[in-house]
């Protein structure tokens, strides 16, 4: 747990650094500063939930980015109908976000095995 929320806290200075870095970038707004960071929460919040209720790193790596791309492809689909502008380079961004906090999670989640709580109670 102590690795996961050291992953969160470095992932949320990344994400700070990149808004810095983003101003100073021609062509890269805010917008898409949001959509990474919105990537990283939903994406990394679902494979840290799926990891933890059921122990597989695969499931988790795959539902942590489909709902990434899910999430992300609403959102444009919902832009799309209300403002004519489905931009794929949000998309893009969201997508990013999940994968720039999976990787690291998947690699913690590598070396730890999920015990269950009736595991412990065999002791």
């Amino acid at each position: 747990m102590k690795k996961v929320i050291l992953v969160l806290a470095l992932a949320l200075g990344l994400g700070s650094v990149m808004n810095t870095q983003a101003q100073t970038i021609e062509g890269i707004g805010d917008d898409k500063i949001y959509h990474f960071a919105a990537g990283m929460l939903i994406g990394g919040g679902v494979q840290a939930v799926v990891y933890s209720e059921t122990g597989s790193r695969k499931k988790a790596v795959i539902y942590g980015l489909m709902s990434g791309l899910t999430i992300g492809l609403a959102k444009e689909v919902v832009d799309e109908i209300n403002y004519n502008g489905f931009d794929s380079k949000d998309l893009l961004a969201t997508v990013l976000g999940s994968v720039t906090i999976i990787v690291p999670f998947d690699l913690i989640f590598k070396g730890h095995q999920k015990k269950t709580n009736w595991e412990g109670l065999r002791d």
